[in-house]
């Protein structure tokens, strides 16, 4: 595994999390059914939705895609049931650039895996 993602996963993105720069997402994992809990990055937006998304390579994308729901929190987000579409073509480039203009460039090349749009349910 690279760099980066090892760094993530053993800091569990605590600090971005305290910053209000990363959430909580909880959804079932595809081979084993049981609860799977990550910290990602996100951008909440004014109609209720969260945009999250990942890095390539990653297995909680998959997990999300599959399951197609998940439990979503955040600094400022009380957790909340939410249903999970995965974002394609013109709607992908959007929200990236949406996330890049809100976090910066940096945070933004963390979404070169999948990104998802959650609704609340």
């Amino acid at each position: 595994m690279p760099l980066v993602p090892k760094l993530w996963d053993r800091t569990g993105g605590a600090l971005l999390m305290r910053a209000g720069a990363a959430g909580r997402l909880t959804t079932v994992g595809r081979r084993s059914g049981q609860e799977r809990t990550v910290q990602c990055g996100f951008l909440g937006r004014a109609d209720g939705s969260v945009l999250v998304g990942s890095a390539a390579d990653r297995q909680w994308p998959q997990n999300l895609l599959v399951a197609g729901c998940c439990t979503f929190e955040a600094n400022g987000l009380p957790a909340r049931r939410y249903t999970a579409a995965v974002l394609e073509g013109a709607e992908r480039t959007a929200a990236i650039a949406e996330f890049r203009a809100a976090r910066g460039d940096r945070a933004a090349a963390m979404f070169s895996g999948l990104v998802f749009e959650l609704r609340p349910t």
